[in-house]
């Protein structure tokens, strides 16, 4: 899934509004997915216990990165919309 998300956004990033941006994140997207099986279970289990420990801040806190990085990407493939006056006549 990793993969496939950071492959699109290298291919989405040339037409974008912050092209060196997508493909930064897509590449690093890309490689977090490949490295993501060499991690093992026992290392994915004491994450994930780590992760439970910190509280509901933290897990708020990351909720609210991700929901930014949402509106990030929506921002940066979306175009910017035109007013009726900037618009040509035809």
């Amino acid at each position: 899934m990793r993969v496939t998300f950071g492959a699109i956004l290298l291919w989405v990033a040339p037409v974008s509004r912050t092209p060196r941006i997508l493909r930064v994140l897509g590449v690093s997207i890309i490689i977090a997915g490949v490295l993501t099986p060499f991690f093992g279970v026992e290392r994915s289990r004491a994450m994930l216990e780590w992760w439970s420990a910190q509280g509901s801040f933290f897990t708020r806190a990351w909720a609210i990165v991700a929901v930014v990085f949402g509106l990030f990407i929506v921002y940066a493939v979306t175009s910017p919309r035109r007013s009726m006056s900037n618009r040509k006549d035809r």
